[in-house]
């Protein structure tokens, strides 16, 4: 068996995502705690975890940091606590947040890992007009079909559903902040993921009974009948 290469990641990496080769990988973990997964199959890995991974198995490895986030908040929020005879509005909002973080931590290592990723991936490119759902789907190395209903159980809807009400939520955003901004309704159709602003606001009145002009207008109390 011929030796195709050895060597060490330049960089420590948070998530790397789902991926497959066409030989045998080696891998050795040398810092970092997570879940990785083969084949499928969470498995947890730590400083000295060797992981031999066979040809065209998919796999993936993410590194814990939910505690190292929250460490580095509550330093922060220490800091500001010894600091300051009162509590202000940053520091009640820092304990918030690492409340938020300690919840959603502690949730996510219930949910389902792989739908998680789709859904990461779906909030990174609703901007993105050329995205294409069904490549994604396809780049986890599961069925599409599979990973349609995996997703629907998880969510209640469908991948491409989810990526329409993400548009749509971050329209809303913009719309409200319009004037602002001082963006189109075409401009603010194409950031939110719309090749065609017409389609766009078809789609929005379908959903909100206003067009995305009325819409803003709402927003600012601007709005006349």
């Amino acid at each position: 068996m011929a030796l195709l290469h050895v060597g060490a990641s330049p960089a420590v990496l948070q998530d790397c995502g789902l991926h497959r080769h066409d030989c045998y990988e080696i891998i050795v973990n040398v810092e970092g705690e997570g879940l990785a997964e083969i084949g499928g199959r969470e498995v947890a890995f730590s400083p000295g975890t060797i992981h031999v991974i066979p040809p065209r198995t998919p796999h993936r490895k993410h590194a814990d940091d939910g505690c190292r986030t929250v460490e580095g908040l509550v330093s922060v929020l220490l800091g500001r606590t010894m600091l300051r005879e009162e509590k202000d509005e940053v520091t009640d909002s820092l304990f918030d947040i690492v409340l938020r973080l300690i919840t959603e931590y502690a949730r996510s290592r219930a949910e389902d890992p792989i739908i998680n990723g789709v859904i990461h991936t779906l909030a990174a490119s609703y901007s993105d007009p050329e995205f294409q759902v069904t490549q994604a789907l396809l780049d986890t190395g599961y069925s599409k079909d599979h990973l349609r209903r995996r997703f629907e159980a998880v969510t209640g809807i469908t991948p491409v559903q989810y990526l329409k009400s993400l548009r749509m939520h971050h329209a809303k955003q913009m719309l409200r902040e319009k004037e602002r901004l001082n963006l189109s309704v075409g401009e603010i159709a194409q950031m939110c993921g719309f090749y065609d602003p017409s389609y766009f606001c078809r789609s929005f009145q379908k959903e909100t009974g206003m067009t995305p002009s009325a819409y803003a207008q709402t927003a600012n109390g601007e709005y006349r009948m």
